[in-house]
């Protein structure tokens, strides 16, 4: 009755299927099997806000056809804020796969973790006097191994809707129903409130005009001045540099001078020692010529 059961997972009237690795969300496009996503994809793997992801639950199973199953929903799933959909019965005779929809009513999102409980059923057998002849020449429901194609195209349209915006919108209309109400005239209230926004945008947008516009001259104001800053600075630094070619040029021609003095001055003192010295033996050769005559008149 049941391929690939968990004995733990029995109860004294109930068995609890679990969560299978194969699911069907908008978002991925197709059925994935979560043992083979990568570590970044199976952080994905989860049911958000107002969302349907579409599960296999673990077990195969295989009814006999006097025994059906009642489903029931799990305590921790609803507090969990997660619905478990597709039907309350298992038809005597069905074998195959159980196919159930995670719809989340709740804030935050559910992770799909293989494994986890989902949803509970009661089995019953039916007495010779319940079973009938339209149970024996019923055909046996057709078996579920896979996500159908339909469901698939279905899921890639799919779009999730959020509680919470669902919830803002509703108390935006509730809102603005309540502002239409406090008026007799709803229309001319509206009409009158856009006047006045325009009137407001219309002021504000020429506030913004002018502040721009003086925005603008002090912009080119100031450019003015930083080019006429700039020219002051060149035209003196071009000063400067001409003030110290000049200081430089000065400065060469003083030494210059200096030098000419100083060989001027040295050519006259061997001038001067040159006569010192035809002085100096003039005057020996007249002491020499007067001694001379001395002695020879005297």
């Amino acid at each position: 009755m049941m391929e690939n059961g968990k004995l733990e997972n029995c109860d004294d009237v109930k068995y609890d299927f679990t969560l299978g690795p194969v699911f069907l969300k908008s978002s991925f496009g197709r059925p994935v099997d979560y043992n083979t996503l990568s570590i970044e994809d199976k952080s994905k793997a989860v049911v958000e806000p107002g969302e349907v992801v579409f599960v296999m639950a673990d077990e195969n199973i295989r009814l006999p056809s006097n025994v059906f199953a009642l489903l029931s929903q799990k305590r921790k799933m609803s507090m969990a804020g997660i619905s478990v959909v597709g039907g309350d019965i298992i038809d005597p005779g069905y074998k195959g796969k159980m196919i159930f929809g995670l719809l989340n009513f709740a804030s935050e999102p559910f992770t799909l973790l293989p494994g986890k409980k989902l949803i509970a059923a009661t089995f019953s057998e039916l007495q010779d006097n319940e079973i009938g002849e339209t149970i024996e020449l019923a055909t046996p429901p057709e078996p579920i191994t896979e996500f159908s194609p339909e469901l698939i195209e279905r899921m890639i349209k799919f779009s999730p809707i959020s509680m919470q915006s669902m919830r803002e919108q509703v108390r935006e209309i509730k809102n603005l129903i309540y502002e239409l109400q406090k008026t007799n005239d709803a229309q001319e209230f509206s009409i009158k409130q856009l006047r006045d926004i325009n009137d407001k945008v219309s002021r504000d947008v020429a506030v913004l005009t002018s502040k721009i516009s003086e925005l603008t001259d002090n912009v080119n104001k100031t450019n003015s001045s930083v080019i006429s800053l700039e020219q002051s600075l060149k035209l003196e630094i071009a000063n400067r540099e001409s003030g110290e070619r000049e200081i430089q040029s000065n400065l060469l021609s003083e030494i210059s001078r200096r030098e000419n003095g100083e060989k001027m001055l040295q050519n006259s003192l061997s001038s001067i020692k040159w006569m010192i010295g035809i002085s100096v033996a003039t005057a020996t050769v007249i002491l020499a010529a007067v001694t001379i005559l001395i002695q020879l008149f005297g």
